[in-house]
């Protein structure tokens, strides 16, 4: 079976998100989505994944750690932080080379980070208050 793994810019709702609706829609695939970590899910990156549907299983990432964008050395340990997490659920589901499909120029430090055969950026929105450059990057 096929594999991939969605980092999304918005949690798994039950009035899904564009993502939600393209990636359920898909057959003969297994998916990890990764999900943004909320404030009110603070500790729930800690928790095992949710099955949503068969082939789906979703994780919420950890909190970046307040005040990141000011200080670069924050925000590479931060980046390397969530890779390390994504990594360990990518083991224990067996990925190996996914195609990875992000929502956000923000993943860009990911593609690096994380195995894969292919990329496909969503760009379902504007991005203005990242630079242009990440999103250049991903296309």
């Amino acid at each position: 079976m096929k594999q991939l793994v969605c980092l999304s810019d918005t949690p798994w709702l039950a009035a899904p998100s564009r993502a939600q609706q393209l990636l359920t829609r898909l057959r003969g695939v297994n998916i990890l989505f990764f999900e943004p970590a909320s404030e009110n899910r603070a500790a729930s990156f800690r928790q095992t994944g949710r099955r949503m549907r068969a082939n789906v299983v979703v994780y919420t990432l950890p909190a970046p750690p307040e005040g990141q964008g000011s200080f670069p050395a924050l925000r590479r340990r931060s980046q390397a932080r969530l890779a390390a997490f994504m990594l360990d659920k990518l083991a224990k589901h067996r990925f190996r080379e996914p195609l990875l499909w992000t929502t956000s120029p923000g993943d860009l430090f990911l593609t690096d980070a994380l195995p894969h055969r292919g990329l496909v950026y969503d760009c379902s929105r504007e991005w203005d208050e990242l630079p242009l450059e990440w999103e250049s990057e991903l296309a």
